[in-house]
C-alpha cells in the first residue's frame, strides 16, 4: 500500500475527547518517525480530523493495531496505483474504486478528502 488514511475521532465522543485521541495518534506517528498530512475525513457524511500515513518505514501490523486500538470500523488504503480499498477491523478488504481528484459539488457525498483545499474521491 502506498497511503493509509485514518483518524482517531469516533463520533459519539466529545470534542474535547477525540482531540486528545488525535493528539495521540500524532505522538505515535511522531515517535515512530512516520510520514503523515493532516487532512479533513468526511465518512458515512460525518467529518473528522483524518490523516494520510505513508506506508514506508511503517511498522508491520502498526496501521491494522491502531485502527482497533481506536475502535475505527474501517481506515481506507491506496495502493501504487491509486487502487482504493475499505480495510474493516475484522480484517475484511473492500475494493472501492480509485483515489481520485473530485471537481464537482461536495454536498451530495457522503465519503471524501480533503487535501490542502482539493476533495478527492473514490470511484
Amino acid at each position: 500500500m502506498k497511503f493509509y488514511i485514518i483518524s482517531a475521532e469516533r463520533f459519539n465522543l466529545s470534542v474535547e475527547d477525540n482531540n486528545v485521541r488525535t493528539f495521540g495518534l500524532i505522538k505515535e506517528m511522531l515517535r515512530l518517525g512516520l510520514s503523515f498530512t493532516a487532512v479533513k475525513g468526511v465518512y458515512k457524511g460525518t467529518a473528522e480530523k483524518s490523516f494520510i500515513v505513508f506506508a514506508h518505514g511503517m511498522p508491520d501490523g502498526w496501521i491494522m493495531a491502531t485502527m482497533r486500538g481506536l475502535d475505527q470500523e474501517s481506515i481506507l488504503a491506496v495502493g501504487d496505483n491509486m487502487d482504493a480499498s475499505l480495510v474493516y477491523a475484522d480484517g475484511s478488504i473492500e475494493s472501492i474504486g480509485t483515489f481520485q481528484h473530485h471537481k464537482g459539488a461536495l454536498d451530495s457525498l457522503e465519503a471524501y478528502t480533503l487535501v490542502a483545499g482539493q476533495a478527492f474521491v473514490c470511484a
